[in-house]
Formats: C-alpha cells, structure tokens, sequence
C-alpha cells in the first residue's frame, strides 16, 4: 500500500471595522503513520485527454509511438511495487469520439490511433483507466447514444 498523508487548515473570514490584531496560528503534522492508504493500483499517471486533439503540437497529437514517450512511461511504470496505472481522461475526454465518423466531438481516436494507445500500454507494462464521460453523446430528448461506446467496446473485444 501506498501511503500518503492529507493537511487541512481553516481559517474564518470575518469583517471587522476597527483595529485588526494579528493572528497567530500554530500547526502541528503528525508524519508517524497515514491517515490513510491508497491501493496499489490506484498509483499512476495521467495522459490529458486534451493532447490527444489532432491539433494539439506543430506536429500532430501525442505519439504513442515516440522512444522518448515509451522510456518515460517504463521508468514511471517501474517506480512503485505493482503495476502504474496510466490514465487518459481529464475535462477533454467529454469531446472523445470514436472513429473517424464521429460526430459533435473535436478528438476522434481512430481504430489505429487506439492500438497504438494499446500497445503503449503493453510495452510499458500499464494498466489503462480511460475516461468514457460521454457528454456529448445525448440524443435530444437527453438519453445517451451509445453507439460511438458499443463501437470501441467491438473493437476492443
């Protein structure tokens, strides 16, 4: 298990019209033990889905295929005592879509774009969490169109 430990402090806001004496504030951690743990599995890194855009650099989206890239993610990978989970997601993967059909999103992950996401992940010995938010795959009655899911979920089996 990994450890990791949490500090918060609160301080009041009030208004006061006449004179403001300082405050004083004393803070003691106790760094001997965890106030809680986090699974091994949960220890990794994030891939904003916002580099994934096809716009994203002069040279085009992040490339799962760069030495550089696949380096990187080994040492990350290798850090921790099980296996890093590397995830892709963030506020950008409301604008995922599957395919080169999708529609209404501005990042499309094509079937060959998607297994060299895999392959990434294999060869850096990862587990893949990737966020499916699916915001703009409403219909207009608000219900979910599953179709671009149902498609990648095909694909992936």
């Amino acid at each position: 298990m990994t450890s990791y430990w949490s500090l918060l402090v609160a301080i009041g806001a009030c208004t006061v019209e006449a004179r403001v004496q300082p405050l004083t504030v004393q803070i003691h951690v106790d760094l001997s033990k965890p106030i809680a743990t986090v699974a091994e599995q949960y220890v990794g890194f994030n891939v904003d889905a916002a580099s994934l855009y096809e716009e994203t650099t002069p040279n085009g989206r992040l490339n799962f295929q760069s030495p550089d890239l696949l380096s990187l993610a080994r040492r990350l990978a290798g850090a921790g005592p099980g296996r890093t989970t590397l995830r892709i997601g963030g506020s950008s993967a409301d604008d995922l879509g599957w395919g080169s059909n999708a529609t209404g999103q501005r990042i499309n992950v094509e079937p060959s774009y998607w297994d060299s996401i895999l392959e990434f992940v294999r060869s850096a010995d990862l587990e893949l969490v990737w966020d499916l938010n699916a915001m703009k795959m409403r219909v207009a009655s608000g219900g979910w169109n599953a179709s671009q899911a149902e498609a990648l979920l095909r694909h992936v089996s």
